[in-house]
């Protein structure tokens, strides 16, 4: 049986990707996994992959807010300075002095103004199966992007979850028009607006933090983006327009969509963002509500100065709980980014319907080798948007919150680097009567150090504090090292420590490359939590641009192989199965899981 589906997935899938593979060890952004999911994180990615920044149009704090670590953001920094335009790829690869590997990831995160290519077409679908007791499609995600010169690009996207009763439960389309050379942009359907630290849209860099102190604290270049990704909610369906002149530039759209909620007494009680339509109650709440959006704004980028203002409005065909049982919602947002000498300065203040605000302010100083950053945030109680994603603590709640983060990193010198931080957060009060407003704080410290032959290791120490509960501290640990150029061993260790309970979890993987046109990756994970508590997120090896997410509570074992093969230089074919025997600490039988994913990366 595992034979039979196993050959109707090699045959009947048909997955085309970005084409290379994009390590955790080239991100910045897998320190404490539970903070964002593998969904989370291919959904960020994707924002990136489908709107690759400008190399001769960005800036560095644009640069400063990718995801990448630290060596090789500091590369580019350093070149972006010395080379603030390059023509070509070819003429990039010549004055970097980025390893292939290092110049593979740069091209998924840039564009270079390289002569017209009259046609492109990209395809993705990418399937996984499921068995425990029984075989299931786990998931099914469908991908195209076709492209026209520079001046016309078409996207689309399927998607089925597992267990959805239609075949693409989830589908939209995109279309991005550059009549002027790239100073106009038109974009119908699907879209995203990156605005500011993400008060009232979307932020251009993650919503929780990393170790990158500059990530945290600068948001980017704000920009509307064309949207196929697998977000069935958090996302704009209409029409926009962006024109940039010499030192202005203008952004408006509009929206009109159809979302997932909760309706009850003619009031939405709350929204569904899940994209799960499997039972009669996600059935029932499948487009249920009706948004009609229109926003505008002005923004001025000077050598030293970036501020901007935005005001949106938005009307639903219920009254929405959340928005004090009103059927509108409108609001602005004032953003501002200031350089002078080595400070940066960057912010955010947003109002919401008159009555409800929040605000972001902090600072990065950076003199060699080190970089220092505070930011301020406060969130009133009942500030609530759909569309935000600025870096909270307590995110279930839209407000509520106020916090201080404090970073520092120092690069001791070209092999080693320390930083941390350190977040003071609490609510501003409890709803709840007799209870005390949640309040806590949350501590990082992290050493990393890399050998000339590309070896490295990372360590990550954790304290997590919420005053009157109980504290969780975790070490992390993660190394590579390489016995050729093509022969590497990796591994990644997580330690949970809650109230005396310990949580390990351990995975260890073998990487041989370039065989002929292959690469085939095998390894083991080990783990133990004995309660809940204690349970282990932990990123294993996967296929390209996915991300295995493994949430490990009791005991037992996995084993995973990726197996990749190069067709010409256009197709990439990868396969990855992987098998878990799992069971309670209070039980002795184990059960079994065996997942099989495919996919093959076309590029025409």
């Amino acid at each position: 049986m595992k034979t039979r589906f196993l050959w109707i997935l090699v045959i009947g899938s048909l997955i085309v990707l970005y084409g290379e593979v994009l390590s955790l060890d080239a991100l910045n952004i897998s320190l404490f996994p539970e903070d964002i999911s593998e969904e989370d994180l291919e959904i960020y990615l994707e924002t990136y992959l489908n709107n690759p920044l400008d190399w001769n149009h960005c800036g560095p704090s644009d640069i400063a807010a990718l995801p990448l670590n630290d060596d090789i953001l500091d590369k580019l920094r350093r070149l972006k300075s010395r080379y603030p335009n390059v023509t070509s790829w070819q003429e990039f690869q010549s004055i970097s002095k980025l390893d292939k590997q290092e110049l593979k990831i740069v091209q998924l995160f840039f564009i270079m103004e390289e002569p017209v290519i009259e046609q492109k077409f990209h395809f993705l679908n990418y399937t996984s199966l499921n068995k425990s007791s029984t075989m299931d499609l786990n998931k099914n995600l469908s991908r195209g992007k076709i492209t026209s010169g520079r001046h016309l690009s078409i996207g689309f996207i399927a998607e089925r979850d597992r267990g959805e009763k239609a075949l693409w439960d989830y589908r939209n389309f995109s279309v991005t028009v550059k009549p002027f050379s790239g100073q106009s942009v038109l974009g119908l359907s699907s879209f995203k607006l990156d605005w500011g630290h993400g008060l009232l849209f979307a932020r251009s860099n993650l919503a929780f933090k990393s170790t990158s102190v500059a990530g945290n604290i600068l948001a980017g270049t704000p920009r509307f983006a064309e949207y196929t990704g697998s977000d069935e909610n958090r996302y704009l369906q209409g029409a926009y327009i962006s024109r940039q002149w010499n030192h202005l530039g203008l952004y408006s759209g509009i929206s009109r969509r159809q979302l997932d909620a909760t309706i009850h007494d003619s009031t939405v009680v709350s929204f569904r963002e899940t994209g799960i339509h499997i039972t009669n109650s996600e059935m029932a709440a499948k487009d249920t509500l009706q948004e009609n959006t229109l926003c505008g704004g002005l923004v001025y980028s000077g050598s030293r100065f970036l501020g901007g203002i935005l005001v949106f409005q938005s009307f639903y065909s219920y009254p929405v709980c959340n928005y004090f049982n009103q059927s509108r919602q409108s609001g602005f947002s004032i953003y501002q980014k200031i350089n002078v000498g080595n400070w940066r300065f960057s912010g955010e203040m947003a109002v919401l319907n008159s009555k409800e605000y929040a605000m972001i302010q902090g600072f990065v100083f950076k003199v060699d080798p080190y970089v220092l950053g505070i930011q301020y945030r406060y969130f009133s109680d009942y500030f609530s948007t759909r569309l935000s994603s600025a870096l909270k603590e307590f995110s279930g709640s839209g407000g509520n919150e106020q916090g201080i983060y404090m970073g520092l990193q120092c690069k001791i010198n070209q092999r080693n680097r320390a930083g941390g931080y350190i977040d003071f957060y609490s609510q501003n009060r409890s709803f709840e009567r007799g209870i005390e407003p949640l309040q806590g704080s949350d501590a990082v410290l992290y050493l990393d150090h890399r050998w000339p032959d590309r070896h490295f290791i990372n360590m990550r120490l954790r304290r997590k504090l919420f005053i009157g509960s109980s504290t969780k501290y975790q070490t992390t640990i993660s190394a590579k090292y390489f016995f050729q150029k093509n022969v590497s061993v990796s591994f990644r260790g997580i330690v949970n420590d809650i109230e005396n309970n310990r949580g390990v979890g351990t995975s260890v993987s073998l990487s041989v490359s370039e065989i002929k046109t292959m690469e085939i990756t095998a390894g083991t994970t080990q783990f133990y939590s004995p309660v809940y508590n204690t349970r282990i997120y932990l990123y294993e090896p996967g296929i390209p641009l996915r991300f295995n997410m493994v949430s490990l509570y009791g005991t037992g074992y996995r084993y995973f192989i990726i197996i990749q093969n190069h067709f010409r230089n256009d197709i990439v074919v990868a396969l990855s199965i992987k098998t878990q025997a799992r069971r309670l600490i209070t039980e002795s039988v184990f059960s079994k899981t065996f997942l099989v994913e495919f996919q093959m990366v076309v590029d025409l």
